[in-house]
């Protein structure tokens, strides 16, 4: 309403034939850029879950178990307080981490493969995540070139 009151819409309308606030036409586009607040910068945890491909439970292991920093930040569109996690955060996480899925993708090779390797070669994972159906996680350092 502010943006209305404000005239910073750049088309503000009335139909006729309608009394009260639903008497007034604008531009929805316009409209939701002129209330939108700043954007927080950090990744929202669907984000996050999409960009390491891991599911929802892996992703909730990884913070109760304190191996990904999580943040509280405003989100622009509802102002709902909004569980985030930093670029800076992602970043440090990704150069550390990797999850056992995304290793045999980089390698072209099979997971159960891979597994058999690392393991013959005593390399255990960083991180087991058992509510996810076991996922693991391995240091980046720790596993072979």
């Amino acid at each position: 309403m502010t943006a209305i009151f404000e005239r910073r819409l750049s088309f503000i309308g009335q139909k006729t034939d309608t009394r009260g606030y639903l008497l007034v036409l604008v531009n929805v586009q316009e409209a939701r850029a002129a209330v939108r607040r700043p954007d927080h910068g950090s990744l929202s945890l669907r984000a996050v879950e999409r960009r390491l491909g891991i599911h929802t439970s892996t992703l909730r292991g990884l913070i109760a178990g304190g191996h990904l920093a999580t943040e509280i930040a405003v989100n622009p569109v509802n102002r709902r307080p909004q569980t985030v996690v930093t670029e800076a955060e992602m970043t440090r996480f990704e150069a550390e981490t990797v999850t056992l899925s995304r290793l045999a993708r980089e390698r072209q090779q099979s997971r159960e493969a891979l597994q058999r390797m690392l393991a013959a070669r005593g390399i255990k994972p960083a991180i087991v995540i058992e509510a996810a159906k076991r996922t693991l996680l391995f240091r980046r350092d720790a596993v072979p070139a």
